[in-house]
């Protein structure tokens, strides 16, 4: 199976929105409770479903900061203006988008005042860190200078290592499966080696992310960046560094299962989203959830724009 640039890129992005949709009626839900809406389904989900006001289909701030995200790097491939100055805008004017609602205060804070919280170890970095790998790989970055932007991106509203860290594995692994490798990589569970200036400001708090990240998963708070992404990389797709990439459920049972097995299940649907999509490609995403996804068109249109201001290397 063939599968072009353009469509794992179009997929990540449909990927995290679809996720993120199917699972933002029920995000406070946690497994073994129920709610209204959840009873209506039969105690399962399995498509999108109305949350109040809101029609099916709708999304969360997931796929708002993820967009946002891409934004982002547009802007600072054409404006002269540093990445920062472009992330900042486009986090700013997220806040406003309509298409916004259960905003983190997390996030919220660090994009309209511009300070991130050091001592967050929410999953708000990982929901929206899938364009950094998209950006990585048409730029031609290396392994350190996506892992150290990953970081850096991360950071622009999450501080803790239990938050920055797992969106630095999953920029790393969605590169893999952008570059065409069959399987995840090895080092995946130690993204710290490849983050650069880490030895001279993080040692200590890097020390601590591995002693939690190598321990088991039940032993982790699932409020955190680390607990989602090992629940979504390891139980939802069940994979493990070097095990192919080939072994990840069909899109429609992976992201299923993201939502119906996890915490902040709109964020485990987005993860799980990206992953699924930038392996299986936009072509082979299921055509009623695209054309059911909120704004589905432009964002396809929006990955089709940031491929073309940022032109794969020769």
């Amino acid at each position: 199976m063939t599968i072009s640039l353009q469509s794992r890129i179009e997929g990540a992005v449909l990927g995290v929105a679809i996720g993120d949709a199917l699972g933002a009626p029920f995000e406070h839900v946690i497994p073994g409770q129920s709610n209204q809406a959840l009873e209506a389904t039969g105690g399962r989900i399995e498509d999108f479903h109305a949350d109040g006001s809101c029609p099916p289909g709708s999304w969360t701030d997931d796929t708002c900061m993820t967009l946002a995200t891409c934004r982002a790097f547009i802007a600072f491939s054409g404006s002269g203006k540093t990445m920062g100055e472009c992330f900042r805008t486009a986090f700013k004017d997220a806040t406003r988008s309509p298409g916004w609602r259960r905003v983190g205060k997390t996030v919220g804070y660090a994009a309209r005042h511009g300070e991130a919280d050091v001592d967050s170890w929410g999953n708000g970095a990982l929901m929206r860190i899938a364009p950094v790998a998209i950006y990585a790989h048409l730029t031609g970055y290396s392994l350190y200078e996506a892992a150290t932007l990953a970081q850096r991106v991360a950071r622009l509203t999450h501080g803790h290592p239990l938050a920055t860290f797992p969106a630095v594995e999953c920029v790393l692994a969605l590169l893999s499966i952008l570059s065409g490798e069959p399987r995840a990589p090895e080092y995946l569970s130690d993204p710290g080696r490849f983050c650069h200036g880490l030895e001279s400001c993080e040692p200590a708090r890097y020390a601590e992310y591995r002693e939690v990240r190598h321990g088991p998963r039940t032993s982790i708070h699932p409020t955190t960046g680390l607990w989602m992404w090992r629940q979504v990389f390891e139980n939802v797709l069940g994979l493990a560094p070097g095990a192919p990439w080939s072994d990840m459920p069909p899109f429609e049972d992976g992201l299923l299962k993201a939502v119906n097995e996890s915490f902040d299940r709109d964020t485990a649907g987005a993860v799980a989203g990206a992953l699924l999509g930038a392996y299986l490609g936009e072509r082979h995403l299921p055509r009623r959830w695209q054309a059911g996804v909120q704004q589905g068109q432009a964002i396809k249109e929006l990955a089709e724009n940031l491929v073309s201001h940022l032109q794969p290397l020769s």
